[in-house]
Parts: structure tokens; sequence; C-alpha cells
């Protein structure tokens, strides 16, 4: 059994979030998965994007933001639990917020090559 080792490095994205990865797939034992938390800060917006293969499941920890997943919005808070599939066009706005959001991520079927692909609102 692998503990999950939280004094891994926080990694600063491009679109302006921090993740960390909690597992790996070499840790799981499983190809394609992560297990991950993310923080999103506040005033920020992840534009919308799919991704062709993996599946994201999301459970919030911190904070109160908007999710959009194929043009529906959820208010997403502390407790709730959403999923991104393959192809599910979705976004994460923190814009409006004045406190960090933060999300556990569970990844299936993640590809080594990038699997993000932004697409218009």
């Amino acid at each position: 059994m692998n503990l999950v080792d939280e004094n891994k490095e926080w990694v600063k994205k491009d679109q302006g979030y921090c993740k960390k990865i909690l597992l790996n797939e070499k840790e799981i034992g499983e190809e394609g998965t992560a297990y991950l938390r993310v923080r999103f800060p506040a005033g920020l917006k992840i534009g919308p994007h799919y991704h062709k293969k993996q599946t994201e499941i999301l459970y919030v920890t911190k904070g109160n933001a908007v999710l959009t997943v194929n043009k529906k919005d959820y208010s997403a808070e502390p407790g709730k639990s959403f999923i991104f599939r393959h192809k599910d066009l979705h976004l994460i706005d923190n814009s409006k917020s004045q406190e960090e959001f933060e999300v556990i991520i569970f990844k299936v079927n993640e590809p080594r090559e990038n699997d993000f692909f932004e697409a218009k609102e």
C-alpha cells in the first residue's frame, strides 16, 4: 500500500492554477491514471476546453466556483463531486470569488501526449 505524500511540490501552470501530483500512474499501479490536488486562485477562470481521451473526477475541498459542463452551469462547493468525461466541454470559473478554489482530481485514461484542447465560448 502506498500512502499519499502531501509533501510533494506545487507546480504553477501557465493557465494560472497550481497542481500537486499526489499519486502518479506508477504509484497507483495503473497506466494513464493520476491523483492530484489543484488550486485555482480568486479571480481565475479556466476557459472552455476538453480532453479527447481522459476523464476527470473532481471533489471540491475548498471555496466556491462555477463549473460549466457542456454549456450547463453547476455550483461547486466543498463536498460536491463532478465528472468530466472525455470530450465533455468544460470550464472552471472562480473569477467572481474572493477566495481560492481547490479540488482533488482523479484522472483516468490520461495519455502521455497533450490532451488539453481549447474551445470557444
